[in-house]
C-alpha cells in the first residue's frame, strides 16, 4: 500500500534516495564500513535511478572536497602568541575562539565576552588529554564540533571589542544568572539556550522517567514557539504568513548557537510547512 502511494508521488522517492546518500555520508565519517552500503546504494541508483546520478555526484563531490579542504586547513601552527577572536562563551572559564580561521576551545579564568579580540599565549593539550577510557570519545566529539585544538590560556592582552551575534545570548544569560537562583537559572538556561548544566542526579532522574528530551531544545519546543508566534500574529496583528514565525525561530536558533537538536527541529518544521503549502505528501 505504502509503496504504491510512493510510486504515485515521483518527488518523494527521489528525495528519499538523496536523503539516504546524505545520511550514509555523515555516518561514514565515523564508521568506515558504511562505505560498503554507500557503494551498494550508488550501484542501485546507477542501474535503477539514472536521473538521480548527476545531483548525487554533485553531493558526493562537495562532500569529499569539504573533507579534503578540512584536512588541509585543520593544522594549527604552533607559535608563541596568537591573536584570537572570542566567538562564544560556554561558561565562566571556557570559551570558543578563532585564530587564523581555526576553531579552538580555550580554558581561561579571565572574564571575556563574545566579539572580544585578544593576543594570547596558549598551552595546548595533547590529543590524548581529553580521550577518556569510556565509550564517550571526547576528541571525536570536539572534531565533530569543528574544534581543532584545546588549550589553556597562560597570558592574555586585550586588543578591542567587535560585534558578535552571540553577544545577545551572553548578556541575557548573565542577566538571568544575576536575577535567578542557581537551580532556576540552570533550568532556564537549558530550556531557552540549550545549555544543559543541570546537576548529574537531576539529569539521571529525567532520563529514568524518559523525559530527558524536555531539557534540550527539541521539536516540542520549536512547535510550541511556532504556535505562540502564530497566535500573536493572528490575534494581535491580524496578519499571518507562515514565513514570519519560521524566520523569527531561525534567528532565535542562530542567536543561541544553533544546537543540533534545534536545527533538526527547524528543518522538520520547514519541511512540514512546505508539505502543508504544497499538499504534496499529506496523505502518505
Amino acid at each position: 500500500m505504502l509503496l504504491t502511494l510512493l510510486r504515485k508521488k515521483p518527488y518523494s522517492n527521489n528525495l528519499f534516495y538523496i536523503l539516504a546518500i546524505i545520511i550514509l555520508l555523515i555516518l561514514s565519517l565515523k564508521y568506515t564500513f558504511i562505505y560498503i552500503l554507500l557503494g551498494l546504494l550508488l550501484v542501485y541508483i546507477i542501474i535503477k535511478k539514472s536521473k538521480l546520478l548527476l545531483p548525487i555526484l554533485i553531493i558526493l563531490s562537495l562532500f569529499f572536497i569539504r573533507i579534503i579542504i578540512y584536512n588541509m586547513t585543520n593544522k594549527l601552527e604552533i607559535k608563541d602568541t596568537y591573536q584570537i577572536y572570542v566567538s562564544d562563551v560556554i561558561d565562566d572559564n571556557k570559551y570558543i575562539a578563532y585564530t587564523n580561521n581555526k576553531k579552538i576551545l580555550l580554558y581561561d579564568n579571565n572574564k571575556v565576552k563574545p566579539g572580544d579580540i585578544y593576543e594570547v599565549k596558549i598551552s595546548f593539550y595533547d590529543d590524548e588529554y581529553k580521550n577518556y577510557d569510556t565509550d564517550f570519545d571526547t576528541i571525536y566529539y570536539y572534531k565533530s564540533k569543528g574544534i581543532t585544538k584545546c588549550g589553556k590560556v597562560t597570558h592574555l592582552d586585550y586588543i578591542k571589542s567587535t560585534f558578535s551575534v552571540y553577544s545577545i545570548k551572553y548578556y541575557y544569560s548573565n542577566y538571568l544568572k544575576d536575577n535567578l537562583s542557581k537551580e532556576s537559572y540552570d533550568y532556564v538556561n537549558a530550556l531557552v539556550f540549550g545549555d544543559n548544566n543541570l546537576d548529574t542526579n537531576i539529569k539521571d532522574s529525567y532520563s529514568i522517567l524518559g523525559i530527558s528530551h524536555i531539557l534540550a531544545i527539541s521539536g516540542m519546543h520549536i512547535i510550541f514557539l511556532f504556535n505562540i508566534i502564530s497566535f500573536i500574529l493572528l490575534k494581535v496583528f491580524h496578519y499571518y504568513k507562515r514565513l514570519i514565525p519560521i524566520a523569527i525561530i531561525s534567528i532565535f536558533i542562530i542567536l543561541i548557537g544553533a544546537p543540533l537538536s534545534s536545527v533538526r527541529a527547524l528543518l522538520f518544521l520547514i519541511l512540514g510547512s512546505i508539505n502543508i503549502g504544497k499538499n504534496r505528501y499529506s496523505r502518505l
